[in-house]
């Protein structure tokens, strides 16, 4: 963002003669940046909100699975209510990669504005600020 500062204000409905004005200019490259940056985060968003609907549905088929083995233990039918828990059990747990990831770059983000404090308040040198980061991208990746 760039800033221009001017005396004539006369062109400024509200503003006197004789006061200055500031105008804010955004790069149309600015703009181009930003629009990527929100694609980027929409298809995370929509990612999340992905996952989160398959966890949502794996939590009520478990809670149905879970009904439906304490109505057979009720009806003494302890066979049905193993297999209604197997059913449930046996398929295991589904990767969340969409969450995992937007969870590591939150603590990764967390890791990077603590060093760029921390370093310019003098309380680290160059040495633990670049570990600081090295940590972040472990955390981007999984490494940690």
């Amino acid at each position: 963002m760039a800033k221009f500062y001017g005396m004539d204000s006369s062109f400024i409905h509200d503003a006197e003669p004789k006061d200055g004005f500031v105008i804010d200019m955004v790069r149309a490259s600015d703009y181009v940046e930003l629009e990527k940056r929100i694609a980027e985060l929409e298809k995370q968003r929509d990612g999340l909100v992905a996952e989160n609907a398959q966890i949502i549905a794996q939590r009520n088929e478990f809670r149905a699975a879970a009904n439906r083995a304490f109505s057979y233990g009720e009806g003494n039918k302890p066979e049905d209510a193993r297999k209604a828990l197997l059913c449930v059990i046996q398929r295991g747990a589904f990767e969340t990669k969409t969450t995992d990831a937007a969870i590591a770059e939150i603590g990764a983000k967390a890791v990077e504005d603590a060093a760029e404090h921390l370093f310019n308040e003098g309380d680290i040198g160059a040495y633990e600020y670049e570990q600081m980061h090295e940590y972040a991208n472990k955390l981007r990746g999984g490494g940690v």
